[in-house]
């Protein structure tokens, strides 16, 4: 089979029964530690964005609004600090929200897992159904997440 797209290192293009592009996984490993730091500073862009931030954020309020001002990126929004801190939260929100939540949440993580460890070094895999519908809900879950829904 041709895959459209280049090979990308440490990313699988899952096909679905149809043959079809499902979705392509990627893995993000965040230490326990790190995992605390990120949600100390999710906590902090909320205050820094706030009407009364407080000296101790001065410097992430300034930061704040100047990436609103002048975006570095085109991909950065432009806007007032509150604009920029809810861009940035809902950029960490994949990382602090597991898309493994709620009553499918550990049969579909096993499921993606046991795809993953097969296809490792390979370009794609073939998944079935029941993998595709679990590949799609980590999607959405994520995608949930990162809008704030």
């Amino acid at each position: 089979m041709v895959n459209e797209y280049p090979p990308t290192p440490n990313v699988l293009l899952l096909l679905g029964p149809d043959g079809g592009n499902v979705v392509h996984l990627t893995t993000i490993e965040v230490a326990e530690a790190d995992l605390a730091l990120l949600a100390e500073f999710a906590d902090a862009l909320d205050r820094a964005a706030g009407p009364r931030p407080g000296p101790e954020l001065e410097a992430l309020t300034e930061a704040l609004g100047e990436i609103g001002r002048v975006p570095y990126y085109p991909w950065m929004p432009e806007g007032d600090k509150a604009t920029v801190a809810r861009w940035v939260r809902q950029s960490l929100s994949t990382v602090l929200h597991s898309p493994f939540e709620g009553p499918r949440g550990a049969p579909d993580h096993e499921t993606l897992s046991n795809v993953l460890r097969y296809a490792e070094g390979w370009e794609s895999v073939e998944v079935d159904q029941d993998e595709e519908q679990a590949a799609e809900r980590a999607a959405w879950s994520m995608v949930r997440a990162a809008l704030g829904i």
